[in-house]
This record gives C-alpha cells, structure tokens and sequence, in this order.
C-alpha cells in the first residue's frame, strides 16, 4: 500500500511526535508498505530524500530553530504543503494517509481527501486536543469548527494514551481510538556498568516550555539540597522558550554547581545521558503519551512522574515508577529523598519499568495498528466498486 505520512516536525526537528512518525514510518516501510512523509524542511534541507525504506519529502518553511517552532513557522509549513500535496499524492498514487496533529497538519489530511478522496487517520500528539495546554484554549476554541470537519472526514481519530482520548472525546464527543507509542528497546538500554556513588543523578528532557512545570521541579530539587543532600547532579537536556529563566532560577536557589545544561541532544547523546543518570524526572501540567518516560523506562531508570493522563498511562505507582499529585508540593520532594536512600524499591522498579516497556510498547505493533486500519478502508472501497 502506497501511505503517505504528514508531519510538520521529523527528525531532525522536533521531539516526541517526530520520534513516533519516523518510527512508524520505518515499520511501515519494513512491513513491505511504499512510505511517504511530507515534513518541513529546515534552511537548506529541502526537496526529496531517503531514509530507512522511506522516500521524505521536505517542503519549504520558514522554521528557525530545531527544537521548536511557533505559529507562524507552522503556518508556513501548511500554506507550502498544501501547494506541493496534490502533485506528490498523484506521482506517488498515494492510497491512505496518517495526519499526525489535528492542528497543524488534520487539514492537510482534509484537504486530500476533498481531492482524490484520500482516506486520512488523525493522530493526536498531546497539545492539539482541547483541554490539554491551557495556553492554548483560545486557539482551540476559534477552530473548533475546522477540527471537528476534520475528524468527520477522517477514516478514524487515534489517540496515543486512554487519558488524551477521554479528553478528545470530551471535547468533540467523537469516538477516538487509542494506538500507543512504542519505544526502540534495542537502542535505549540500561547502562552495562554501574553508575560510581559518588552523585546521585537526576534527569530531564524534553522542551524547557510552561507545560513542563519545571521551575516546580528545580525547587523541590533545591529544597532537597537544603535538607543536606548534597551529593546530586541534575542533568538537564533540552532547548526553549524558559531556557535563561530556568539558568537564573538555578542559580538563585544554590543549584548552580548541581545541574548541567546540556541543550538540545541528538539521539546518541540521549542515551548516554539516560544511561549516566538514576531517575528520571518528568513534572509535566500535561502530557500525551511522553516518548521520553518510556525511553528512560526502557533504559532501567527510576522515574517519578507528574499524576496526570499519559504518565499514569504507562506509570502503576510503586510498581515501575512513582507519581506525584501536582497539588501537593511535599509529595514530589519525599519521593526524590526515598529514591535516593532505598536500593531496594529502586531495583524494583527499575527492573519493573524496563518490563513494562518491553511487554507493552512497541513501534511494530503501533505501524500495524495504523496498516490495519488503512488496509480495511481499503478493501471495503474495492468490495463497494465490486
């Protein structure tokens, strides 16, 4: 089957969604299916390429930076898409497409639709359902008209976590499936040494951005220091908008010689990080379904998580991790003191998380989900020309 993929972020840019769309599309392409992905491109880096079995296609935009983009950057990739959508779906005879994000990307999806009646499936990320970020509640609300022609047009709305769908559902009182996210269990591994005692390290990554309540971690992390546990580290990998307010705040809570800046990291560098840390951190207001949680999971780490949809989705507490009620602000603070004196429940529960990843996250399942759907639609329409 000829699919097409749309996706304003693919790696190199972007974060948890271009991690799902290039594997999706790697499986797809592994199970025999002719893959294109329609994405930005980023200065220079556009037109045709190759990769894993995929033919990418990057059309122009105006996007600045790799980890982020804004609206207008986002607008421009869907005003270029939608010039170059007609010709590359008829040259490539495109039969089915997955549309990752209902906004940006779920018009582009209705859009071939209305012209050669394309079957499109909606992959919601997160932020694009009403009710997630609450930022952006008033963009959500101007096009609520526009997302929900979208969804009815669609072959099927999947989300990728039970706790995104209730909330898609609430807000659209459309039946939306779920399909998760998987996760590279070869690539993200535990470390095959043991970390030295001298430090106990701590982990974050993902975008320095308001959804990830960050200034709320680094405090109870000071706090911690305060209460003389002296011996952390904080490594801190990612890029965005709270980057130099986050510096400051450090700075100013006596953490300054405790964290490290790493930036925006490629995936090798990820994994180092991952495997030269103890716990993982993840605060978050909100969440989809965090590709970040399952990569520290599958790297045998001990992960404390915000109790929200998407963590507690992969997070049972005190099984393979343990969450904390944002409402609380003792709680996080006694779980980052208890991983850092218990050896015995943090064995557990790395040894549980590395389990849970493997039993239950996987990319090939997820692309076969996603086949599964499309090729159905697809003999349903050769049984109705019949």
């Amino acid at each position: 089957m000829n699919i097409l993929l749309i996706n304003y972020e693919f790696p190199p840019l972007g974060a948890g969604a271009s991690t799902a769309t290039w594997h999706i599309g790697k499986e797809l392409a592994a199970m025999g299916h002719r893959v294109l992905v329609v994405t930005s491109g980023f200065k220079k880096n556009t037109g045709y390429g190759l990769e894993n079995g995929m033919t990418i296609y990057r059309c122009p935009a105006i996007r600045k930076k790799v980890s982020q983009s804004n609206l207008l950057e986002m607008a421009s990739f869907v005003a270029s898409a939608f010039i170059c959508l007609p010709r590359l779906v008829r040259k490539h005879r495109i039969e089915g497409a997955i549309v990752f994000f209902s906004f940006p990307c779920g018009p582009l999806g209705l859009w071939i639709n209305l012209l050669f009646k394309t079957p499109y499936i909606v992959s919601l990320r997160g932020g694009d359902v009403p009710g997630n970020e609450k930022r952006l509640d008033r963009i959500h609300k101007i096009l609520t008209p526009l997302r929900r022609l979208v969804y009815r047009k669609s072959l099927a709305v999947v989300a990728n976590s039970q706790g995104l769908k209730k909330m898609a559902e609430k807000a659209d009182l459309y039946p939306v499936s779920v399909i998760s996210n998987g996760i590279d269990t070869n690539f993200f591994t535990p470390a095959e040494k043991k970390l030295n005692g001298k430090y106990f390290r701590f982990m974050f990554a993902g975008r320095l951005s308001d959804q990830k309540n960050l200034f709320f971690m680094l405090s109870q992390l000071a706090k911690l220091k305060q209460a003389g546990f002296y011996r952390l580290k904080i490594h801190m990998a990612g890029d965005g908008p709270l980057k130099k307010k986050l510096q400051n705040f450090a700075s100013e809570a006596g953490l300054s010689e405790n964290i490290e800046w790493h930036g925006w990291v490629f995936k090798n560098r990820l994994l180092e990080l991952y495997q030269n840390s103890h716990c993982f951190i993840n605060p978050s207001f909100c969440e989809g379904m965090p590709n970040t949680v399952l990569e520290a999971m599958a790297c045998g780490l001990i992960v404390i998580a915000s109790n929200v949809p998407g963590n507690n989705d992969i997070i049972k507490h005190g099984q393979n991790g343990l969450l904390f009620d944002l409402s609380s602000h003792e709680e996080m603070r006694d779980f980052l003191g208890v991983v850092t004196k218990s050896h015995n429940l943090n064995e557990k529960l790395k040894r549980n998380a590395r389990e849970t990843v493997l039993k239950k996250f996987s990319w090939c399942k997820a692309a076969t989900d996603f086949s599964y759907m499309l090729l159905t639609e697809k003999s349903n329409q050769c049984f109705i020309s019949k």
